[in-house]
């Protein structure tokens, strides 16, 4: 009969009792990288992006808050692009009767 391994094990097998509580074996911290600090440039990219977003939020409720004071006007969906304010037709008061 022929004796035959039950079980083969890699000569690079590390028990886990090999490595401290907490922490990592040498080997895993030579692979991490280390944290760099942010350079000013991607700060500034970062800043001027946040601007941006704020005056874009900033147009978008004067526009919402522009088109919510023509609906209680009336004069939703009048173009009033190039006319004055005393040009601008406003709704009639009393309804029209059919």
């Amino acid at each position: 009969m022929v004796d035959v391994p039950r079980f083969v094990f890699s000569l690079a097998y590390e028990p886990a009792a090999n490595v401290p509580r907490g922490g990592c074996n040498d080997r895993e911290e030579v692979l991490m990288s280390t944290k760099r600090q942010q350079t000013m440039a991607k700060m500034a990219r970062e800043r001027a992006v946040k601007e941006k977003r704020a005056r874009k939020a900033e147009k978008k409720e004067a526009r919402l808050a522009e088109r919510e004071a023509q609906l209680a006007d009336g004069t939703f969906g009048i173009d009033t692009e190039g006319t004055t304010e005393d040009e601008v037709p406003t709704a009639p008061d009393t309804p029209v009767a059919p």
